[in-house]
């Protein structure tokens, strides 16, 4: 594998310290020689870290402490977001030091020089087919390879996508995307710790995130909100309503993957 001249030869040589609230994976890591400390006993983060996180208390701890020292680069994974498990925790580290940082910050640059001039992304390719209308004040969410110099920490996730996002119910969205989408993967996040979803519901998700791994599903969207997510032939769009909560089924985010 060849050098990474950015800066990031030390998320996959061995250097990062995995710093989790987890105590069982904290002896997991240390059991196979793996460097790894108890998140929440630190008053500053180690020169070189990843993160990853299975409370929200241990994600604020992060964001705190992430300003005491200097010279500290941290890639930070809120597991707690979506399954805080050993089992997720495993394969989140194992994607993040195969991944090629270097080579996705460059596409994100790449990317920003063409949504500069542009007010229409064309979707297309197998069965999709689409396109997303970025209105002219919209600004994508992005990073550089600049803001990966000096100190930092970065979500994971920043590292890997250009998007737009409708962070406020009350504001236009950034963009209108209509089209038919073909889906082979699905992904629960947890946002809002105030709505209370009913018992069953993680189950049903769980469900239909294992039915769409297996059958793949067909999304259909129409000025942005979803009005089909069919499932061997069944009707889901129901059950994603009631996950939404309050926002429903109107999309908040469009991104472009660049890894």
């Amino acid at each position: 594998m060849s050098a990474d001249l950015t800066g990031f030869d030390w998320v996959r040589n061995g250097e990062a310290v995995i710093v989790t609230d987890s105590s069982e994976l904290q002896s997991i890591l240390q059991r196979r020689g793996v460097a790894a400390q108890s998140l929440l006993e630190l008053a500053e983060l180690p020169p070189r870290s990843l993160v990853l996180s299975f409370s929200k208390e241990a994600s604020r701890h992060t964001f705190e402490i992430a300003t005491h020292g200097v010279g500290r680069k941290c890639i930070f994974c809120a597991l707690h977001v979506f399954e805080a498990s050993v089992q997720h925790a495993e394969y989140a580290i194992k994607a993040i030091v195969g991944s090629d940082f270097s080579s996705s910050l460059a596409q994100q640059e790449k990317l920003l020089a063409k949504l500069d001039d542009a007010n229409v992304i064309v979707v297309s390719g197998g069965f999709n087919t689409g396109q997303a209308l970025i209105h002219s004040d919209a600004v994508p969410y992005a990073m550089i390879r600049d803001d990966a110099e000096g100190d930092y920490i970065h979500s994971v996730a920043e590292f890997f996508e250009v998007h737009y996002a409708h962070m406020q119910a009350e504001a236009p969205c950034p963009f209108s995307f209509t089209g038919q989408l073909q889906v082979t993967g699905m992904l629960s996040v947890i946002r809002n710790e105030g709505w209370a979803l009913r018992s069953e519901l993680k189950g049903e998700l769980e469900g239909l995130a294992r039915s769409v791994a297996e059958c793949g599903a067909i999304l259909k969207v129409m000025d942005n909100a979803i009005v089909s997510f069919l499932v061997a032939g069944e009707e889901c769009s129901d059950l994603l309503a009631v996950a939404a909560g309050k926002r429903g089924l109107p999309l908040t985010e469009f991104a472009i993957g660049v890894n």
